[in-house]
């Protein structure tokens, strides 16, 4: 029987609910590896359980309440304190079992310089921002492009210590002092030796691993979990409001190109109406009366990415995302939102009203929906016919 992977990609500007879908497909493809091919620690990817366990996923897959195991690939960026916090978070919810994860060699390594340098950047733009997590993802993108960046494999290294202070060095010739805590973190080196302690720390959790590793431990069934959306891609999106990564599914390609003899089902995903967290054109925006109420909603307004929005949906985006990013599948979130009136109300004409709404979309992207939500859990989720 052919291995399969299920890749994951979100269609919209991210928060569609990949983590919920990638939960639900590891349980019911018995999926073992979750691979996390793009995007970084600045991931939330909420999955909650039928007997209300709940965590956001930034840098494990979405797959552990279901136990695979995670691979974070050389697109991945990965930053050791937030993944510490997280194996913490795990272990107190009774998964110590979970708390490793397997990294590719290459992965660039965002650290606390590169967060402090993002977030005083950001805020110098006033009300101008571009819509940053403040995670430093985008000053790590820019190391990687010009060569100079920190990867998982120097965590084993002896020089580990010199090219940490290089990233001090450099990082802190970029910002002015803006008299915040970010600034005291770039002016003051000692910090290095407690960085360099909780590195080491990380390592009795992770195993940095070979660039051969996935093409030789590959299981029968994986899923590749995608990061924020393709329409935040800097080639699709609404400059400058978009991410510095690659947010379709190119980089999940080569990586199965170079493992080879996998079959690949495409899966992208996108709730049953519009959002979008902090800035950025979001056509299709609604305010007042005519906003849905959003249930049990984890996106909500925070201090780096502003307020969570909501509009109807928006096919011409959705196309123009399934152009740039070709899926055989979608799986539509958030079903259970769209009550009447929601349902029926004016949308741009592409609505008809004796249509349901699943219906609708697929009449209007042509594409069949493979998995419909109705709720968080994966017992809140329906499959229409035969997992591929």
């Amino acid at each position: 029987m052919a291995r399969k992977a299920y890749l994951i990609a979100d269609l919209g500007y991210g928060d569609a609910g990949k983590g919920s879908i990638v939960d639900f497909l590891a349980r019911n493809t018995k999926a073992s590896l979750v691979v996390r091919y793009n995007g970084g620690c600045q991931a939330a990817h909420n999955v909650v359980l039928p007997d209300g366990v709940e965590h956001t996923f930034s840098q494990y897959g979405s797959g552990t309440f279901a136990g695979a195991a995670t691979f974070l690939s050389r697109f991945m960026v990965f930053c050791p304190e937030n993944l510490m916090n997280e194996i913490d978070a795990l272990i107190e919810r009774g998964y110590e079992e979970a708390a490793k994860v397997y990294i590719d060699e290459r992965a660039p390594i965002t650290t606390l310089f590169h967060k402090s340098v993002n977030r005083i950047k950001e805020r110098s733009r006033g009300n101008s921002r571009h819509g940053s997590c403040g995670q430093g993802i985008g000053e790590t993108m820019q190391d990687v492009e010009d060569g100079i960046a920190l990867c998982a494999g120097d965590l084993l290294k002896p020089d580990l210590e010199k090219k940490l202070t290089d990233i001090f060095n450099a990082k802190s010739k970029l910002v002015k002092n803006d008299g915040s805590v970010d600034y005291e973190y770039l002016s003051d080196s000692d910090i290095i030796t407690d960085i360099l302690h909780n590195y080491e720390d990380i390592l009795g959790f992770v195993e940095i691993v070979k660039p051969n590793w996935l093409r030789e431990n590959i299981p029968d069934v994986s899923i590749f979990e995608g990061a924020q959306g393709v329409l935040l891609d800097p080639r699709y999106g609404h400059w400058p409001h978009v991410t510095r990564g690659n947010t379709t599914l190119e980089q999940a390609d080569e990586l199965l190109d170079e493992v080879g003899g996998v079959e690949t089902i495409r899966i992208g995903v996108t709730r049953a109406y519009a959002v979008r967290h902090g800035a950025g054109p979001l056509p299709t925006e609604t305010r007042g009366e005519n906003t849905p109420i959003l249930k049990n909603e984890h996106n909500i307004k925070n201090k780096w990415q502003g307020k969570f929005r909501v509009g109807f949906f928006n096919v011409d985006e959705i196309n123009k995302a399934i152009e740039a990013c070709p899926v055989d599948y979608l799986a539509v979130t958030c079903l259970d939102h769209v009550e009447t009136p929601w349902d029926y109300l004016r949308t741009g004409g592409w609505f008809r009203e004796q249509e349901s709404i699943t219906k609708a979309i697929i009449h209007n992207t042509h594409l069949p929906i493979l998995i419909e939500s109705y709720g968080p859990t994966h017992k809140d989720k329906k499959i229409n016919g035969e997992l591929i």
